[in-house]
C-alpha cells in the first residue's frame, strides 16, 4: 500500500524543485533505485534465506519479509521528516535561490498545463499516449517477471541460493547500465 504512491508521489515532488528541461535526468536517477534494489537484494536475499532459517524461532521467509520491510518503513519516516515540500520551505537554500527554483518550476509547469489544454485531439487520442500506455504495459510484464519468474526459474537449474541471488542480479545490472548509457 504504501510502495504504490511512491512514484507518483515522487514524481509530483520533482516538479515542484526541477524544471521540465531537467525532470527527465532526474526521473532516470529514480528509476534507478529500482535497479539499485535489485542488483543489491538478488544477493542479499539469497544470503538470508540460507541462513536465517530457524533463527529467534522464524522461518527464513519471515526474516525475509521484516528484513526488506524494515528499511522501507525507516525510509518512509526519513523522508516524510527530512524532505521540504517546496524550494521555499528549505532552510539550507537561500531564499532568493529558492524563489527562482519556484518561479522557474512554476513557469514550465503552467507553459506544459496550458500545452495539455490546447492539444486539437484530446488527451486520449494522441499516438504519444498509447505509446506511453504500451510502454508502461511492457514495463510491468517485465518487472513481473524479473521479480517472480527469473528467480523461480533459476532455483530449478540450482539449489545454490548464493548463484540464484547472484544471477537474478544480472538483469537488474544490466539494465541499470543501459538507463546510464541512454
Amino acid at each position: 500500500v504504501l510502495a504504490a504512491g511512491c512514484a507518483p508521489g515522487l514524481k509530483l515532488y520533482v516538479t515542484y524543485w526541477y524544471p521540465a528541461e531537467r525532470r527527465a535526468r532526474v526521473f532516470a536517477v529514480l528509476l534507478l533505485a529500482p535497479v539499485l534494489g535489485g542488483v543489491l537484494l538478488g544477493p542479499a536475499t539469497a544470503a538470508l534465506l540460507s541462513v536465517a532459517d530457524g533463527v529467534g524461532g522464524l522461518r527464513a521467509w519471515q526474516w525475509l519479509f521484516l528484513g526488506l520491510a524494515a528499511p522501507c518503513f525507516l525510509l518512509a519516516v526519513l523522508v516524510a521528516a527530512r524532505l521540504d515540500d517546496r524550494p521555499s520551505q528549505a532552510r539550507w537554500i537561500a531564499p532568493a535561490e529558492a524563489a527562482a527554483l519556484e518561479r522557474h518550476a512554476a513557469a514550465a509547469l503552467a507553459e506544459e498545463s496550458a500545452g495539455a489544454r490546447n492539444a486539437s485531439a484530446g488527451p486520449w487520442a494522441t499516438p504519444d499516449l498509447v505509446t506511453f500506455a504500451v510502454v508502461a504495459l511492457a514495463i510491468g510484464f517485465a518487472s513481473g517477471t524479473l521479480v517472480h519468474v527469473v528467480p523461480l526459474a533459476l532455483r530449478r537449474a540450482s539449489d545454490d541460493a548464493a548463484l540464484v541471488g547472484l544471477l537474478s542480479a544480472v538483469p537488474y545490472l544490466v539494465g541499470g547500465l543501459a538507463t546510464l548509457y541512454w
